[in-house]
């Protein structure tokens, strides 16, 4: 394996739609994982199928909080253990298939017209996951910053 063979490696993890969309969308894309190939999953470890949940998991919770006032709507949520290893199982390591641990949320307090989004509880949810998505991404851009350094010898 040569400098260039991981450099060309290492670029395709820095396409301009990941650039462009950092925070809703999945920070790794199928293709560019199919390009790495099973070196991604040793050069990045857990972390980026973790991203793919939390990046999953957001939109789940966005979904909540938008429909707070839909009569009957049921929110929902992830379990972040099973989706985890659902999409560590599935080839590349990345994927949007969450093995079910897509779960209706049981509320509390459930509403008059059958809605079971509590907003204080969804927004909570939210901003932790937030946090735990940025925690994420920073750890692989700290990541992929140490490899891109090995690769120019520095």
């Amino acid at each position: 394996m040569t400098r260039e063979f991981f450099a060309r490696r290492v670029k395709a993890m820095r396409c301009p739609t990941h650039l462009a969309r950092p925070l809703l969308n999945s920070f790794v894309h199928l293709s560019c994982m199919e390009e790495l190939g099973p070196m991604a999953e040793g050069l990045f470890g857990v972390h980026a199928a973790a991203l793919e949940v939390r990046s999953q998991r957001m939109g789940v919770l966005a979904s909540n909080i938008a429909n707070a006032s839909t009569p009957n709507f049921k929110a929902r949520d992830i379990d972040f253990t099973t989706a985890l290893n659902a999409v560590e199982s599935q080839p590349g390591g990345v994927g949007t298939d969450l093995g079910g641990a897509l779960k209706y949320r049981v509320p509390t307090n459930p509403s008059m017209d059958g809605n079971t989004v509590e907003l204080s509880t969804e927004q909570t949810a939210f901003a932790e996951n937030a946090v735990q998505y940025q925690s994420t991404l920073a750890f692989l851009n700290g990541r992929i910053g140490q490899i891109t350094r090995a690769l120019k010898g520095e």
